[in-house]
């Protein structure tokens, strides 16, 4: 009955958005609401206002805790990864929160590079020689404002940060602590041989947790501004991409996870740490009770029709997308490398600029977009064929985001990666889902046939593939040939 009803507010927190839902223990999504994240962005800085943010999400658990507050028995949710925010001893902020999308990194990466073994880093850590981790951003702060770091008496990511607020003691789950570069992906704790090497103490960071710890010593102020009750806990849940992975029924190996929106990801569940040292590509971050999601994200996704749509088309690209036809796919198609900002692979990671081979006068807009979305999808299959190497098998790929709307785009991808490509009907909320799992997994609860919703299955055109395989062996030329390039005009 719904007056027996207990419920869980679930939030899922990027460096865009704060959705929030209200979920009963029986897997029923009752409400959601959102509200924009405060992030500041200007002149390559892209900070988010802590105490405002944290507002923010007091005002979206009344909102959803309206006339049910006595029912609600948890809270949880997942935060964007790679960031950091310092605190001075008496947990005041001494900086907004520094966002993965931060390029004072790129700077803190070149010193970095000079001065730490990333071999041994990444060994360690999972984590390639990248700008958006907090490492390099700790690296820059040393460089340019070591004042900060004199009065720092906390080194927090956002989860911790919000933990802290809510239970004045600073605690991390395992996932998003993986994401800083500063945790031991094989032992689980944190990784002094990385700490000396940036002269970070281990008793700057958060305590570490499991995702689905149960959490109850929330401050009396906080319970009284909220008016929860007594019973009321906190699960800490895991980062926003593996709440995302576990929000599509990520609990099995063989399965891709690709998220499509603005940026993107590509993820695959194992049991054990991979890395490919050699070339240091594969990012693996800890997901949850000894399982790891190793994979790439991918920077250049829908940003790149966003940039297309104001400053190019002036114009709707989903129109365009939606009336391309399968008809269009040769192996004349042009090939672009479509990276309108550097790429979340080292290998990717010092070039800038959009490159499209084979453009002719007779082309249209829908060649254009095309094979800039082929671009795209090629980056998915890079990264697959990264996977591929480590002795992983796929047998399927599960997508969400913005971009999984499309029809298009996801045949497409499964006519490029090969692989039958599973569309849940609700894959917007897969952040809130994935975080409602870890609740019910604390509680002791089995997970409810209501939380994964029936999918759609696209399934690979054999012809279309072999077309797309012929396109694939040019993008991969073409971008060989790109970073090469590249390293020569950085050289002069």
């Amino acid at each position: 009955m719904e007056s027996e009803r207990e419920f869980i507010i679930s939030l899922d927190i990027g460096t865009s958005n704060i959705k929030a839902g209200l979920i009963s223990f029986d897997g029923k999504l009752y409400k959601v609401c959102k509200e924009r994240t405060p992030l500041l962005s200007k002149l390559g800085r892209a900070e988010v206002k802590p105490q405002l943010l944290f507002k923010k999400i007091l005002k979206l658990i009344k909102v959803l805790g309206k006339d049910k507050m006595h029912k609600i028995r948890a809270i949880t949710f997942s935060t964007f990864f790679s960031s950091v925010i310092f605190l001075d001893k008496r947990g005041n902020e001494l900086t907004n929160i520094i966002t993965w999308l931060d390029e004072r990194g790129v700077e803190g990466l070149k010193l970095a590079e000079k001065r730490l073994d990333y071999q041994k880093i990444y060994k360690h850590t999972g984590c390639p020689p990248l700008y958006i981790y907090p490492l390099a951003k700790i690296m820059w702060i040393k460089s340019h404002a070591p004042h900060i770091l004199e009065k720092t008496r906390y080194v927090l990511d956002p989860k911790s940060y919000i933990l802290f607020k809510f239970l004045s003691q600073p605690y991390s789950d395992l996932s998003t602590a993986s994401t800083t570069q500063f945790l031991n992906i094989h032992t689980l704790q944190w990784d002094e041989n990385v700490l000396n090497m940036i002269e970070v103490d281990k008793s700057f960071l958060p305590h570490l947790l499991e995702g689905d710890t149960i959490l109850d010593d929330i401050s009396p102020e906080i319970r009284r501004e909220l008016s929860l009750p007594e019973d009321v806990v906190i699960v800490p849940s895991v980062y926003d991409g593996a709440a995302f992975v576990l929000g599509l029924g990520g609990l099995s190996e063989g399965i891709g996870f690709s998220h499509l929106g603005t940026s993107a990801m590509f993820r695959v569940i194992v049991k054990r740490p991979i890395l490919n040292v050699e070339h240091m590509e594969i990012q693996t971050h800890y997901l949850w009770r000894n399982m790891w999601i190793p994979g790439a994200g991918i920077n250049n996704a829908g940003m790149v029709f966003d940039w297309l749509s104001k400053n190019i088309l002036r114009k709707s690209i989903t129109k365009v997308i939606n009336s391309i036809s399968s008809e269009e796919i040769s192996e004349d198609t042009p090939v672009a490398i479509p990276l309108l900002t550097p790429e979340r692979m080292p290998s990717l990671s010092k070039l800038s600029g959009i490159l499209i081979y084979g453009l002719k006068p007779s082309d249209t807009d829908s060649t254009l977009v095309l094979s800039l979305l082929l671009g795209i999808l090629f980056l998915f299959r890079k990264i697959k064929q990264m996977i591929e190497d480590q002795n992983i098998r796929l047998h399927e790929v599960r997508i969400g985001g913005g971009g999984a709307t499309s029809d298009v785009i996801v045949q497409l991808l499964a006519d490029t990666l090969q692989l039958p490509v599973l569309r849940s009907r609700e894959t917007i909320e897969a952040g809130l889902i994935g975080n409602t799992i870890l609740v019910l997994r604390a509680f002791g609860h089995s997970v409810p046939k209501d939380l994964h919703h029936e999918s759609e299955i696209f399934e690979p055109d054999r012809l279309r593939s072999i077309a797309l395989n012929k396109l694939y062996t040019k993008f991969l030329k073409l971008l060989n040939e790109y970073v090469i390039l590249g390293d020569k005009l950085q050289d002069e």
